[in-house]
């Protein structure tokens, strides 16, 4: 049995074996992954769709066992879509493949906090689902006006869903009409925003040149690592790119050069894992495990040893750490973190999303990384921090900065 209050759905009833449905979840959702990969080279594959077809219905029928009924209604509607696309109805196109990723996604995380929560926020749920009723409804005709509403529900951010809801239209006040002195402090807002991230990094993911030899030690180290392995290619330079934007577009209440040393030094330790570890497709061992999680250790004890880098070495330390508390390696929760730390977060969590891993078959799009982010806001990612990596994201987008990682380059 299920109760549901607001956008919370809770699952009332244990079941023992819904640690096997998410496995079954994650699996299917890297079949999905692999068909619409494929699918990309060969857009009226039959096999390919009912592949796609199956894994929803596989996942449909699971949900209806463990009574996880808004499920069941998500993957019908994306089942409906995908019937839509194997009776002709519909033409295969990078924005339909995007909704299945992206639902596959939701799906996924879903099924992850109620395995381990007994509960999940629904937020946008239910108007993805209509909205993708109605785009099957409306047919081939109908995509380029209610794709974009689609995703900007499965994306979660506010400002997508409400340009989404106007059509598409970017609300421009009229020429002879004086802002209102609200606007005029939210248009401030958003120029002094932009102007902060250009300052903090002039040339989008390449730093500049610092003269602090600390700093110099500390980038270097932090480069070789990316060397020493071809998915990690100017690593470090994305994510202290994005790192010290997001702090900037706050007001930078993190120590600007506390938090770039933390971008350089954060995952040190992951140079001194074995290959077989570094690069391992599956599950770890619990030793494994823990050796992985240990590597926090290591760029923060160096920090330790350094006159004046304390903070950077608690950032370190932290920035595997959740908002819930089901990070490590103190559990810690909330403001029990420190604000570094829940900048480091999101933004190491960008990167793999975005970037290759043995353990995924094809890397997220941007969209797709950051409706995951979103989604696990309050959860797993801090919600104010969020919100600025938001900011931060788009004003990049606008500047080309995703460009040849959209391309695959």
């Amino acid at each position: 049995m299920t109760e549901n209050n607001s956008d919370i759905f809770v699952l009332v009833d244990e079941y023992d074996d819904i640690k096997d449905f998410l496995d079954e979840v994650e699996e299917k959702h890297v079949e999905v992954e692999s068909a619409l990969l494929r699918l990309e080279d060969a857009p009226d594959s039959t096999e390919l769709l009912n592949q796609v077809f199956r894994a929803l219905h596989t996942i449909k029928g699971d949900a209806n066992i463990f009574h996880i009924d808004p499920m069941v209604d998500f993957a019908h509607s994306v089942e409906n879509l995908v019937e839509g696309l194997r009776e002709g109805e519909i033409k295969y196109c990078k924005q339909i493949s995007e909704i299945i990723l992206l639902s596959m996604d939701r799906l996924l995380f879903i099924t992850r906090e109620v395995a381990k929560n007994g509960k999940v926020d629904l937020g946008e749920v239910p108007k993805v689902i209509e909205s993708i009723n109605l785009l099957v409804q409306s047919g081939e005709d109908k995509i380029k006006e209610y794709a974009p509403l689609v995703q900007a529900y499965l994306s979660g951010d506010p400002d997508k869903i409400r340009i989404a809801e106007n059509g598409g239209a970017i609300e421009v006040d009229e020429p002879e009409e004086t802002p209102a002195p609200e606007q005029q402090v939210v248009q401030k807002k958003q120029d002094i925003d932009i102007e902060l991230v250009q300052k903090t990094h002039k040339k989008i993911f390449v730093l500049t040149e610092t003269l602090d030899p600390d700093l110099q030690l500390f980038r270097s180290l932090g480069e070789a690592v990316d060397d020493s392995n071809h998915r990690w290619a100017n690593r470090t330079a994305f994510i202290a790119s994005i790192a010290l934007g997001t702090n900037g577009v706050a007001g930078t209440p993190v120590d600007y050069f506390q938090l770039e040393a933390a971008c350089y030094m954060h995952d040190i330790g992951m140079g001194f894992l074995p290959d077989e570890i570094f690069n391992k497709k599956g599950k770890y061992t619990n030793e494994e495990l823990k050796e992985v999680q240990d590597h926090v250790y290591v760029g923060s004890g160096l920090l330790k040893r350094m006159m004046g880098w304390e903070p950077a070495a608690e950032i370190v330390e932290q920035h595997h750490e959740q908002f819930n508390g089901s990070g490590y390696p103190k559990q810690l929760v909330g403001e029990e973190i420190c604000d570094g730390a829940r900048i480091m977060l999101i933004c190491d969590a960008f990167f793999a999303m975005t970037h290759s891993r043995p353990d995924r078959v094809n890397r997220k799009s941007i969209m797709r990384a950051v409706a995951e982010i979103n989604a696990s806001a309050g959860s797993q990612f801090c919600p104010f921090w969020v919100e600025q990596f938001n900011k931060v994201v788009k004003i990049q987008l606008m500047a080309g900065a995703f460009k040849d990682l959209e391309k695959g380059e």
